[in-house]
């Protein structure tokens, strides 16, 4: 479903209502058939091998398994052209930005579909469906899809503690943006504007809290990457002790030092990552991705996420491991070279041009923009400000506009 956002009209709406309802569905229908399983026959004598058709047995009623049968069959069918649609549309975004081979972003001119990603995809599909036990195929996707939802989990909190620069980049003369003793942002016009306390909020995100100013040595960070290193630390602290806890049960009880030792280091390392994400300030913007109440939310997601990760098996983490190694092969060897965005250019400064609304901003510092003809005053005078890596932009010095043209452009 979330596959389907490039082809949705408005995804921001569609696909929320659309998830929302289908697990609605799908949840009445689960505990629907699990309450009527439970009324025909007690719960000790449920076959775990097909519990509804043995049921419906058991009652006398033969002919109502070859139904079920049916139905499950039909819905195993439609599950795996479900996961083939998802999986050729994610591909072909991947070969569309050019992590993959070309080939695969190719769309069908009549029926605009990714054919070439659907057809081979679809084919190993099916070879594993048919080839590989049915208790291993469902492990590994669990394994797959338990992870891609804390990825997205990660990703959200990370997002909401990224400074926005994107006031810098607009038509306005703005300043430099600054923390004050007080911990509230003040800014430094160059012109006639001034960014809003909103726009002052949003640059000011991934940065101490101001009652927190007296952890130094976390200013000297730039704003956000302490958060992300909190997010990848607290998923690696959840996991190690969820696998202390599931698989060192026994030495717990019986009161082993070490194996205690290690539950509450591993559960103090989870409280301190946490506790490094929330003494950040988060931004108030407009995001694509909007959860309430961040971090806690994703990170209860993690939480579950990676909880249920530890309780697969080892071979299952194997097979997860082989994958990831031909991934990352596929990766390093192709993908990072025909990247898109490996292509783009990394500006790490900008030059804001004058009070003009007409007048636009360059991202680096050795392109300008010709000034409009006949501003020669130095009401335009532009500045460069440098985006260092330990802080917000800066004012360095002026840069006089360009002469206006001699004659009218070629």
């Amino acid at each position: 479903m979330f596959m389907t956002g490039e082809e949705s009209i408005n995804p921001q709406k569609s696909i929320p209502i659309a998830t929302l309802g289908s697990m609605s569905i799908v949840t009445v229908s689960y505990v629907g058939v699990a309450a009527a399983l439970t009324l025909m026959v007690p719960y000790q004598g449920i076959n775990a091998e097909a519990a509804l058709p043995d049921a419906f047995e058991q009652r006398g009623l033969v002919w109502a398994k070859y139904i079920i049968a049916i139905g499950a069959l039909s819905g195993m069918t439609t599950s795996l052209v479900g996961s083939i649609f998802a999986l050729s549309r994610c591909c072909y975004a991947m070969a569309a930005d050019g992590l993959m081979f070309e080939w695969f972003s190719h769309l069908n001119t009549r029926t605009q579909v990714p054919l070439n990603a659907t057809i081979v995809f679809g084919l190993l599909s099916a070879l594993f469906a048919l080839i590989m036990d049915l208790h291993i195929l469902v492990e590994f996707l669990s394994v797959g899809t338990l992870l891609a939802f804390t990825i997205v989990s990660a990703s959200t909190i990370i997002l909401h503690y990224q400074p926005k620069m994107d006031f810098m980049t607009d038509e306005k003369n703005y300043g430099s943006i600054t923390p004050s003793e007080g911990g509230t942002p003040t800014a430094t016009s160059v012109g006639d504007a001034t960014p809003t306390f909103p726009e002052q909020q949003a640059a000011m995100a991934g940065t101490l809290r101001s009652s927190f100013r007296w952890l130094k040595f976390l200013k000297d960070y730039k704003p956000g990457i302490v958060v992300v290193f909190g997010v990848v630390f607290m998923a690696i602290f959840t996991g190690a002790f969820c696998s202390t806890l599931i698989h060192g049960m026994s030495y717990l009880r019986e009161g082993s030092w070490w194996m205690i030792l290690l539950c509450v280091s591993f559960g103090f390392g989870l409280v301190v990552s946490f506790g490094l994400i929330v003494i950040h300030r988060k931004t108030y913007t407009n995001l694509s991705f909007q959860v309430p109440f961040v971090p806690f939310t994703p990170a209860l997601s993690i939480f579950c996420n990676v909880v249920l990760m530890t309780n697969l098996t080892s071979h299952t983490w194997l097979r997860f491991l082989i994958w990831m190694i031909i991934g990352l092969i596929v990766y390093f060897g192709y993908g990072i070279q025909h990247s898109k965005e490996n292509k783009g250019t990394a500006y790490n400064s900008m030059v804001v041009f004058g009070t003009d609304d007409q007048d636009a901003l360059t991202l680096d510092g050795s392109i300008h923009r010709p000034q409009v003809d006949g501003i020669d005053n130095p009401a335009h005078s532009s500045a460069v400000h440098t985006i260092s890596s330990g802080g917000p932009p800066t004012a360095t010095s002026p840069i006089q506009p360009r002469p206006a043209a001699a004659g009218p452009p070629k």
